[in-house]
């Protein structure tokens, strides 16, 4: 299993780089670090990123977040099939530029993985005094499904 951590950030430079210092003090390291950039003035990032042996890309697609994640996407599976590679071991683990991993983010959510196609966990939200984890109500997800049975969790 290949885990390639993306970070998309915009005109953020003191958040960019706490996200940053987020992945790169992962107890499992990423295999590849990349950094989608659609700051104006992208000096900052650069450097920083270069500093850190971090892939640094500026985004060519849509000029969003949606846009940022397409480039990584891309660049990666380009990067990957070029090598003669498979891309059916890659997982891409991402982070918008105001958040931040908890140290252990990557090696849970490899634990977790298990031959599922995709995973979503660990959200936690720092409004600045406190963190809190961001969850989805089993009940909200589990309603329309027509199923009696609601699972232990999402």
């Amino acid at each position: 299993m290949r885990i390639y951590a993306v970070i998309a950030t915009k005109n953020r430079r003191t958040l960019f780089e706490r996200a940053l210092i987020s992945v790169l003090s992962q107890t499992r390291k990423a295999d590849k670090i990349v950094v989608v950039c659609d700051s104006v003035d992208n000096t900052f990032e650069r450097r920083l990123c270069a500093d850190n042996e971090v892939d640094f890309l500026e985004n060519n697609a849509t000029h969003n977040y949606a846009g940022s994640l397409n480039t990584a996407i891309y660049n990666i599976l380009q990067e990957e099939i070029l090598l003669g590679k498979s891309v059916d071991d890659i997982y891409i683990a991402t982070l918008d530029d105001d958040d931040i991993w908890d140290r252990e983010y990557l090696k849970k959510a490899e634990d977790s993985i298990d031959g599922k196609d995709f995973l979503i966990s660990g959200l936690l939200y720092d409004n600045g005094k406190n963190v809190e984890s961001l969850s989805i109500p089993v009940e909200k997800v589990w309603e329309n499904t027509g199923e009696d049975d609601l699972p232990d969790s999402v």
